[in-house]
């Protein structure tokens, strides 16, 4: 159980029992040559969320990610990520976006969920999110199922409740 009492009535009104019903609409294209270890094509993935349909919660959420495999050079691999999100409407604290972790939405070197706007002693999720990921690893050829590589990665990204904020100075960075 928790102590209820000194939180804002906004965050009092997010724990009320709702009703969500939500239509998902994916227009997806993979052209990578292995979903589980891509070496080379192209993920390129648009949703759109559409809740309010006889239900309490009401809202829209856009997200779109575009993923670029490619050889770089013998056996390195290079792979361009960048993703964003936008939520409209009555949004939910658990439809919101936070970033961290090694996740979809992951910013690696950061703690899981950890990336968002700070309000009080908790964060919360933005309406607004992107990330960006470049990654360079080193698969041979000779393995067929390969499990562990090396890698370096660079990570960037932010959440806001602004579009506007969401600028590159504000982004958190991971690296490794």
């Amino acid at each position: 159980l928790y102590d209820t009492t000194n939180i804002s009535p906004y965050m009092r009104e997010q724990l009320q029992n709702r009703l969500q019903n939500l239509m998902r609409f994916v227009i997806k294209r993979d052209s990578r040559d292995n979903p589980f270890n891509p070496r080379v094509g192209t993920l390129n993935l648009f949703s759109f969320d559409f809740a309010g349909i006889f239900g309490d919660v009401y809202y829209r959420k856009i997200e779109f990610e575009n993923c670029c495999y490619n050889r770089l050079y013998r056996d390195f691999y290079i792979m361009l990520r960048y993703r964003f999100g936008a939520a409209f409407g009555d949004v939910p604290i658990y439809e919101r976006f936070l970033l961290g972790g090694a996740g979809v939405w992951g910013v690696r070197g950061y703690r899981d969920y950890s990336i968002g706007i700070p309000a009080g002693t908790i964060i919360m999720g933005g309406r607004y999110a992107v990330c960006a990921t470049i990654e360079i690893k080193y698969a041979p050829k000779t393995q067929k199922m390969q499990t562990f590589y090396p890698l370096i990665f660079f990570d960037a990204g932010n959440t806001s409740e602004n579009l506007f904020d969401l600028s590159l100075t504000k982004m958190k960075i991971g690296a490794g």
